[in-house]
């Protein structure tokens, strides 16, 4: 059997030093995210390294949806950037937070674009798409799950969204690679979802549950479930996920530092 203890807060930190002081067994596992491995550490200073922990997988995926309010003039990220553009600090945007991923995804954008938006923090993701709803804030990142049924009651508007592919649930929305704005192409996927033990766990045992956790990524039911919760079922190496956190902090990093 399995025991869940939800130890939410703090950008994940509670649970991971939960963990980091646990005994390295493998009995006592971290679901992280890429805001509590790669992100919050270049936020604050941790009781916890995170990439000196065990390294057991990266075993899902989430993308997320570029949405802005009714009435917006931009159709396309296209026209979003354009937009931005003659118009400095005038767009504002909601997130989650200082340091939230749905803070940090749109920092990133302004990077690279070279255009100036007007942040606007909120306490939680479901405040977000509340206010994007009711046209307080222009444009906003959000999780598939929270912002399509919105989308489909026609709250607010898609313009892009951030997978691979589009998504199932809103097949006429394209992706940041269809759209004409060179920088936001290759963009990173935006959440994972991992498994991490203590540090100095055996080898063996990192394999075992390595395996295990790949051999549930693959069951055709699991996949079908986490579609239908708008998120991927992966598998991959632990060799993989540390590589993974390494390269994804050295990516965020100059955003982060940019708004400490």
């Amino acid at each position: 059997p399995v025991i869940v203890d939800n130890k939410a807060g703090a950008y994940e930190q509670i649970a991971g030093q939960a963990v980091a002081s646990a005994k390295p067994d493998g009995y006592t596992l971290w679901l992280a995210t890429t805001g509590g491995t790669v992100q919050a550490p270049l936020l604050k200073a941790l009781p916890y390294d995170p990439l000196k922990l065990t390294h057991v997988g990266v075993i899902a995926e989430a993308d997320a949806v570029l949405a802005v309010k009714n009435g917006f003039p931009a159709r396309n990220v296209d026209e979003l950037i354009q937009y931005a553009k003659k118009s400095p600090g005038e767009i504002n945007f909601g997130s989650a937070g200082t340091g939230a991923p749905s803070h940090l995804l749109l920092e990133y954008v302004q990077a690279v674009t070279n255009t100036k938006m007007t942040h606007i923090p909120f306490k939680s993701a479901g405040d977000v798409v509340r206010e994007l709803a009711g046209g307080t804030i222009d444009i906003a990142i959000a999780v598939p799950a929270s912002a399509v049924p919105l989308i489909q009651d026609e709250k607010f508007r898609a313009i892009a969204v951030t997978s691979p592919e589009r998504l199932k649930a809103l097949p006429d929305v394209p992706t940041l690679e269809e759209g004409g704005v060179k920088e936001l192409k290759g963009m990173a996927v935006y959440a994972f979802y991992a498994i991490l033990g203590p540090a100095g766990m055996p080898p063996d045992v990192t394999r075992t549950l390595n395996d295990a956790f790949s051999k549930i990524s693959q069951d055709p039911e699991v996949i079908q479930k986490a579609e239908q919760m708008n998120f991927r079922a992966v598998s991959g190496t632990s060799a993989a996920f540390t590589s993974r956190i390494a390269r994804e902090s050295r990516q965020w990093r100059p955003i982060a530092e940019k708004i400490k």
